[in-house]
């Protein structure tokens, strides 16, 4: 089996029909499997999935009570056998040559994984619009990986925040969005570093997993056609999560896993992240007003209270360059 496409599905029936038909027009040499994890839905999701494997011998489907979109990954990845693994979003489409083009790639430079620019359409009915790669990612060593890549989806330069909190898109020029949905990924490696998404996090998992498998990986592809059709759609759930009360806990969380990277790395990556953790804190600290609450006033207290902001405050005071310091990363 050449390929896994893990699909997490909650509550996604209305455009399920149409992602899933995105992948089984797909095609790849060796052949590839389509594993949807329902988790808990609660609409029709169930059996548009049934209907579609009665027609899709290729479509696996794992039903799991509901925990969240980590959760499902983790459950798709548990059960995947191909050789690389591919992440789509169940109200999101491919196009026909996203697997074969990133296979290709990946596999002629030998690479652990293979990135492309998305299309991405800001609402319903707008038209799809190209977001391009924020750099070369055509890279030879684990150290040009976390020279050039590791930087884009880790961290904020101090300037940065403002924009943020303002509403502001900064995920164009420095900053590579974080998805997961973009790449594929070598499953070998997955599994001989036990890579899994973090359960805890409530939103930027993708990053986060991107980062651990970034510090692992020694060769990394790209294409330069956009391959996945990304929707946001008002409503999404992420979204409604991160401005939220679980979004005040969410941000905690984030910088704590964070600074669990760091501390595995020794130490040497918090200078990529500095500034998202003076965004996280103050993002926090703003949610908590707007609904507050003693959980929700607790988790910002302990966000603006943590090491990490404080580290963050001292390296911006006591260094001439701005945050987060996009330096050459420490080996690890």
């Amino acid at each position: 089996m050449k390929a896994s496409v893990i699909v997490p599905c909650f509550n996604c029936a209305p455009w399920l029909r149409a992602c899933l038909g995105s992948i089984a027009a797909c095609r790849l040499d060796g052949g590839f499997e389509i594993i949807a994890v329902d988790d808990g839905s609660t609409d029709a999701t169930a059996s548009v999935l049934s209907g579609f494997a009665a027609r899709e011998p290729r479509l696996k489907i794992i039903s799991t009570p509901n925990r969240g979109l980590p959760a499902a990954r983790n459950a798709g990845l548990g059960a995947a056998s191909g050789e690389w693994v591919a992440f789509v979003d169940a109200d999101d489409e491919l196009d026909p040559a996203f697997l074969s083009s990133l296979v290709s790639a990946a596999e002629a430079a030998r690479a652990d994984f293979a990135i492309a620019p998305m299309l991405v359409r800001p609402s319903p009915d707008a038209p799809f619009e190209t977001l391009p790669l924020a750099a070369g990612y055509n890279l030879r060593s684990g150290a040009a990986i976390r020279r050039v890549f590791l930087p884009r989806v880790l961290g904020y330069q101090a300037g940065a925040v403002a924009a943020r909190m303002a509403g502001r898109d900064i995920t164009t020029g420095f900053r590579e969005l974080g998805s997961v949905c973009r790449c594929i990924y070598r499953r070998a490696l997955v599994e001989k570093r036990r890579l899994r998404f973090d359960e805890s996090l409530p939103f930027h998992e993708d990053a986060h997993f991107n980062a651990l498998f970034a510090l692992h990986a020694v060769r990394m592809a790209a294409v330069e056609t956009p391959l996945y059709r990304y929707s946001i759609r008002p409503g999404g759930m992420t979204r409604d999560i991160a401005e939220t009360v679980k979004g005040v806990r969410g941000r905690y969380l984030n910088v704590k896993a964070r600074m669990e990277l760091d501390r595995l790395c020794r130490g040497r990556l918090f200078p990529l992240f500095a500034g998202s953790c003076l965004f996280a804190a103050a993002k926090a600290a703003a949610l908590a007003l707007r609904h507050p609450s003693i959980r929700a006033l607790a988790y910002a207290l302990r966000c603006m209270s943590c090491g990490a902001v404080f580290r963050a405050l001292a390296l911006l005071a006591f260094r001439r360059r701005p945050l987060p310091g996009y330096a050459r990363p420490a080996e690890t």
